[in-house]
């Protein structure tokens, strides 16, 4: 996904699985940080407590034209349990990518140059999030440690609607717990933006930030907020 003007209009970036190791993957592996391609960015903590949805805010923000229902693709590196494991650590945010399956990337001689591994978002704590999530993960067989990722938003539960911001921005949210706003990090379980939080009670920005202005509802009026944005 390239910044406007870069491609022709009406350009899409959907290379087959062979092409994605065969030539990206394969090159990255061969030349490291020497390959660049611009529609593969890279994440190096793809797989950490950053969530899903975090990532493809951050990194959807410098692809201009992507549309919601496209793939972001990234060269990254995977980190395993401990240094003795064969297995891989998948966790992100507050959840893991749970493996669906995996099949052989098999090249027109029928030799297998690499594996594709599918995985859906699940376990976080937002329920609203868990299965909205799919990622594909490619890994040349002979080389277990840097691979290519795809991810995006699965149609068939799409996830509930995000604002970009920075990584670790600072938010809020309506806690159900004291009838308060109060300040969060971007990545909390339950996301509820100023904008909307500004429209429904009628408050400012400035009443948001303002660490004297206690903002205090009847139970009936948070729960009519958190009903609205179900």
């Amino acid at each position: 996904m390239m910044a406007s003007g870069a491609y022709p209009v009406g350009y899409r970036f959907h290379p087959t699985d062979l092409e994605l190791v065969a030539y990206y993957l394969h090159n990255r592996v061969a030349m490291a940080d020497q390959f660049h391609s611009s529609p593969i960015l890279d994440c190096p903590d793809f797989y950490g407590k950053n969530a899903p949805w975090l990532i493809w805010d951050r990194f959807r923000a410098q692809s201009n034209n992507m549309k919601e229902e496209e793939t972001l693709y990234f060269f990254t590196h995977r980190k395993k349990l401990n240094p003795k494991a064969k297995k891989f650590d998948r966790k992100v945010g507050s959840g893991t990518w749970s493996a669906q399956y995996s099949k052989n990337v098999v090249a027109a001689d029928n030799s297998v140059v690499g594996i594709k591994r599918e995985f859906r978002y699940e376990g976080g704590s937002d329920p609203h999030q868990n299965g909205a999530w799919l990622m594909q993960e490619y890994e040349i067989t002979s080389h277990n440690d840097l691979v290519l990722c795809t991810l995006r938003k699965n149609p068939r539960k799409l996830p509930p609607p995000t604002c970009p911001a920075p990584l670790n921005h600072q938010s809020h949210i309506v806690s159900s717990t004291n009838n308060s706003i109060i300040d969060c990090p971007y990545d909390t379980s339950h996301m509820y933006f100023d904008r909307e939080v500004e429209a429904f009670f009628g408050l400012t920005t400035d009443d948001l930030n303002d660490d004297d202005y206690n903002c205090q509802f009847s139970s009936s009026e948070v729960q009519a907020f958190l009903a609205c944005l179900d």
